[in-house]
């Protein structure tokens, strides 16, 4: 594996970790919703998501900008 496979790798399974965690966290908020009002801890995952997701793309771009990669030339 390149120098670039073994960053982008890491990362996307850091990015799966962070899915899984804020997926878990609003399940356990769908559960509550009938106790409390959900809607801004809903909106605030959602806005942590699209940043999360945001970071990880610029990331990955700047990975596949200053890393090596296996195409060979």
């Amino acid at each position: 594996m390149s120098e670039l496979d073994t960053a982008e790798t890491m990362l996307a399974s850091y990015f799966v970790w962070f899915s899984l965690a804020l997926g878990s966290w609003l399940l356990v908020v769908s559960f509550l919703a009938s106790r409390i009002n959900i809607w801004r801890q809903v909106l605030l995952a959602g806005v942590l998501f699209i940043l999360v997701s945001g970071a990880v793309v610029g990331v990955d771009m700047h990975f596949r900008t200053y890393m090596v990669d296996s195409a060979g030339g």
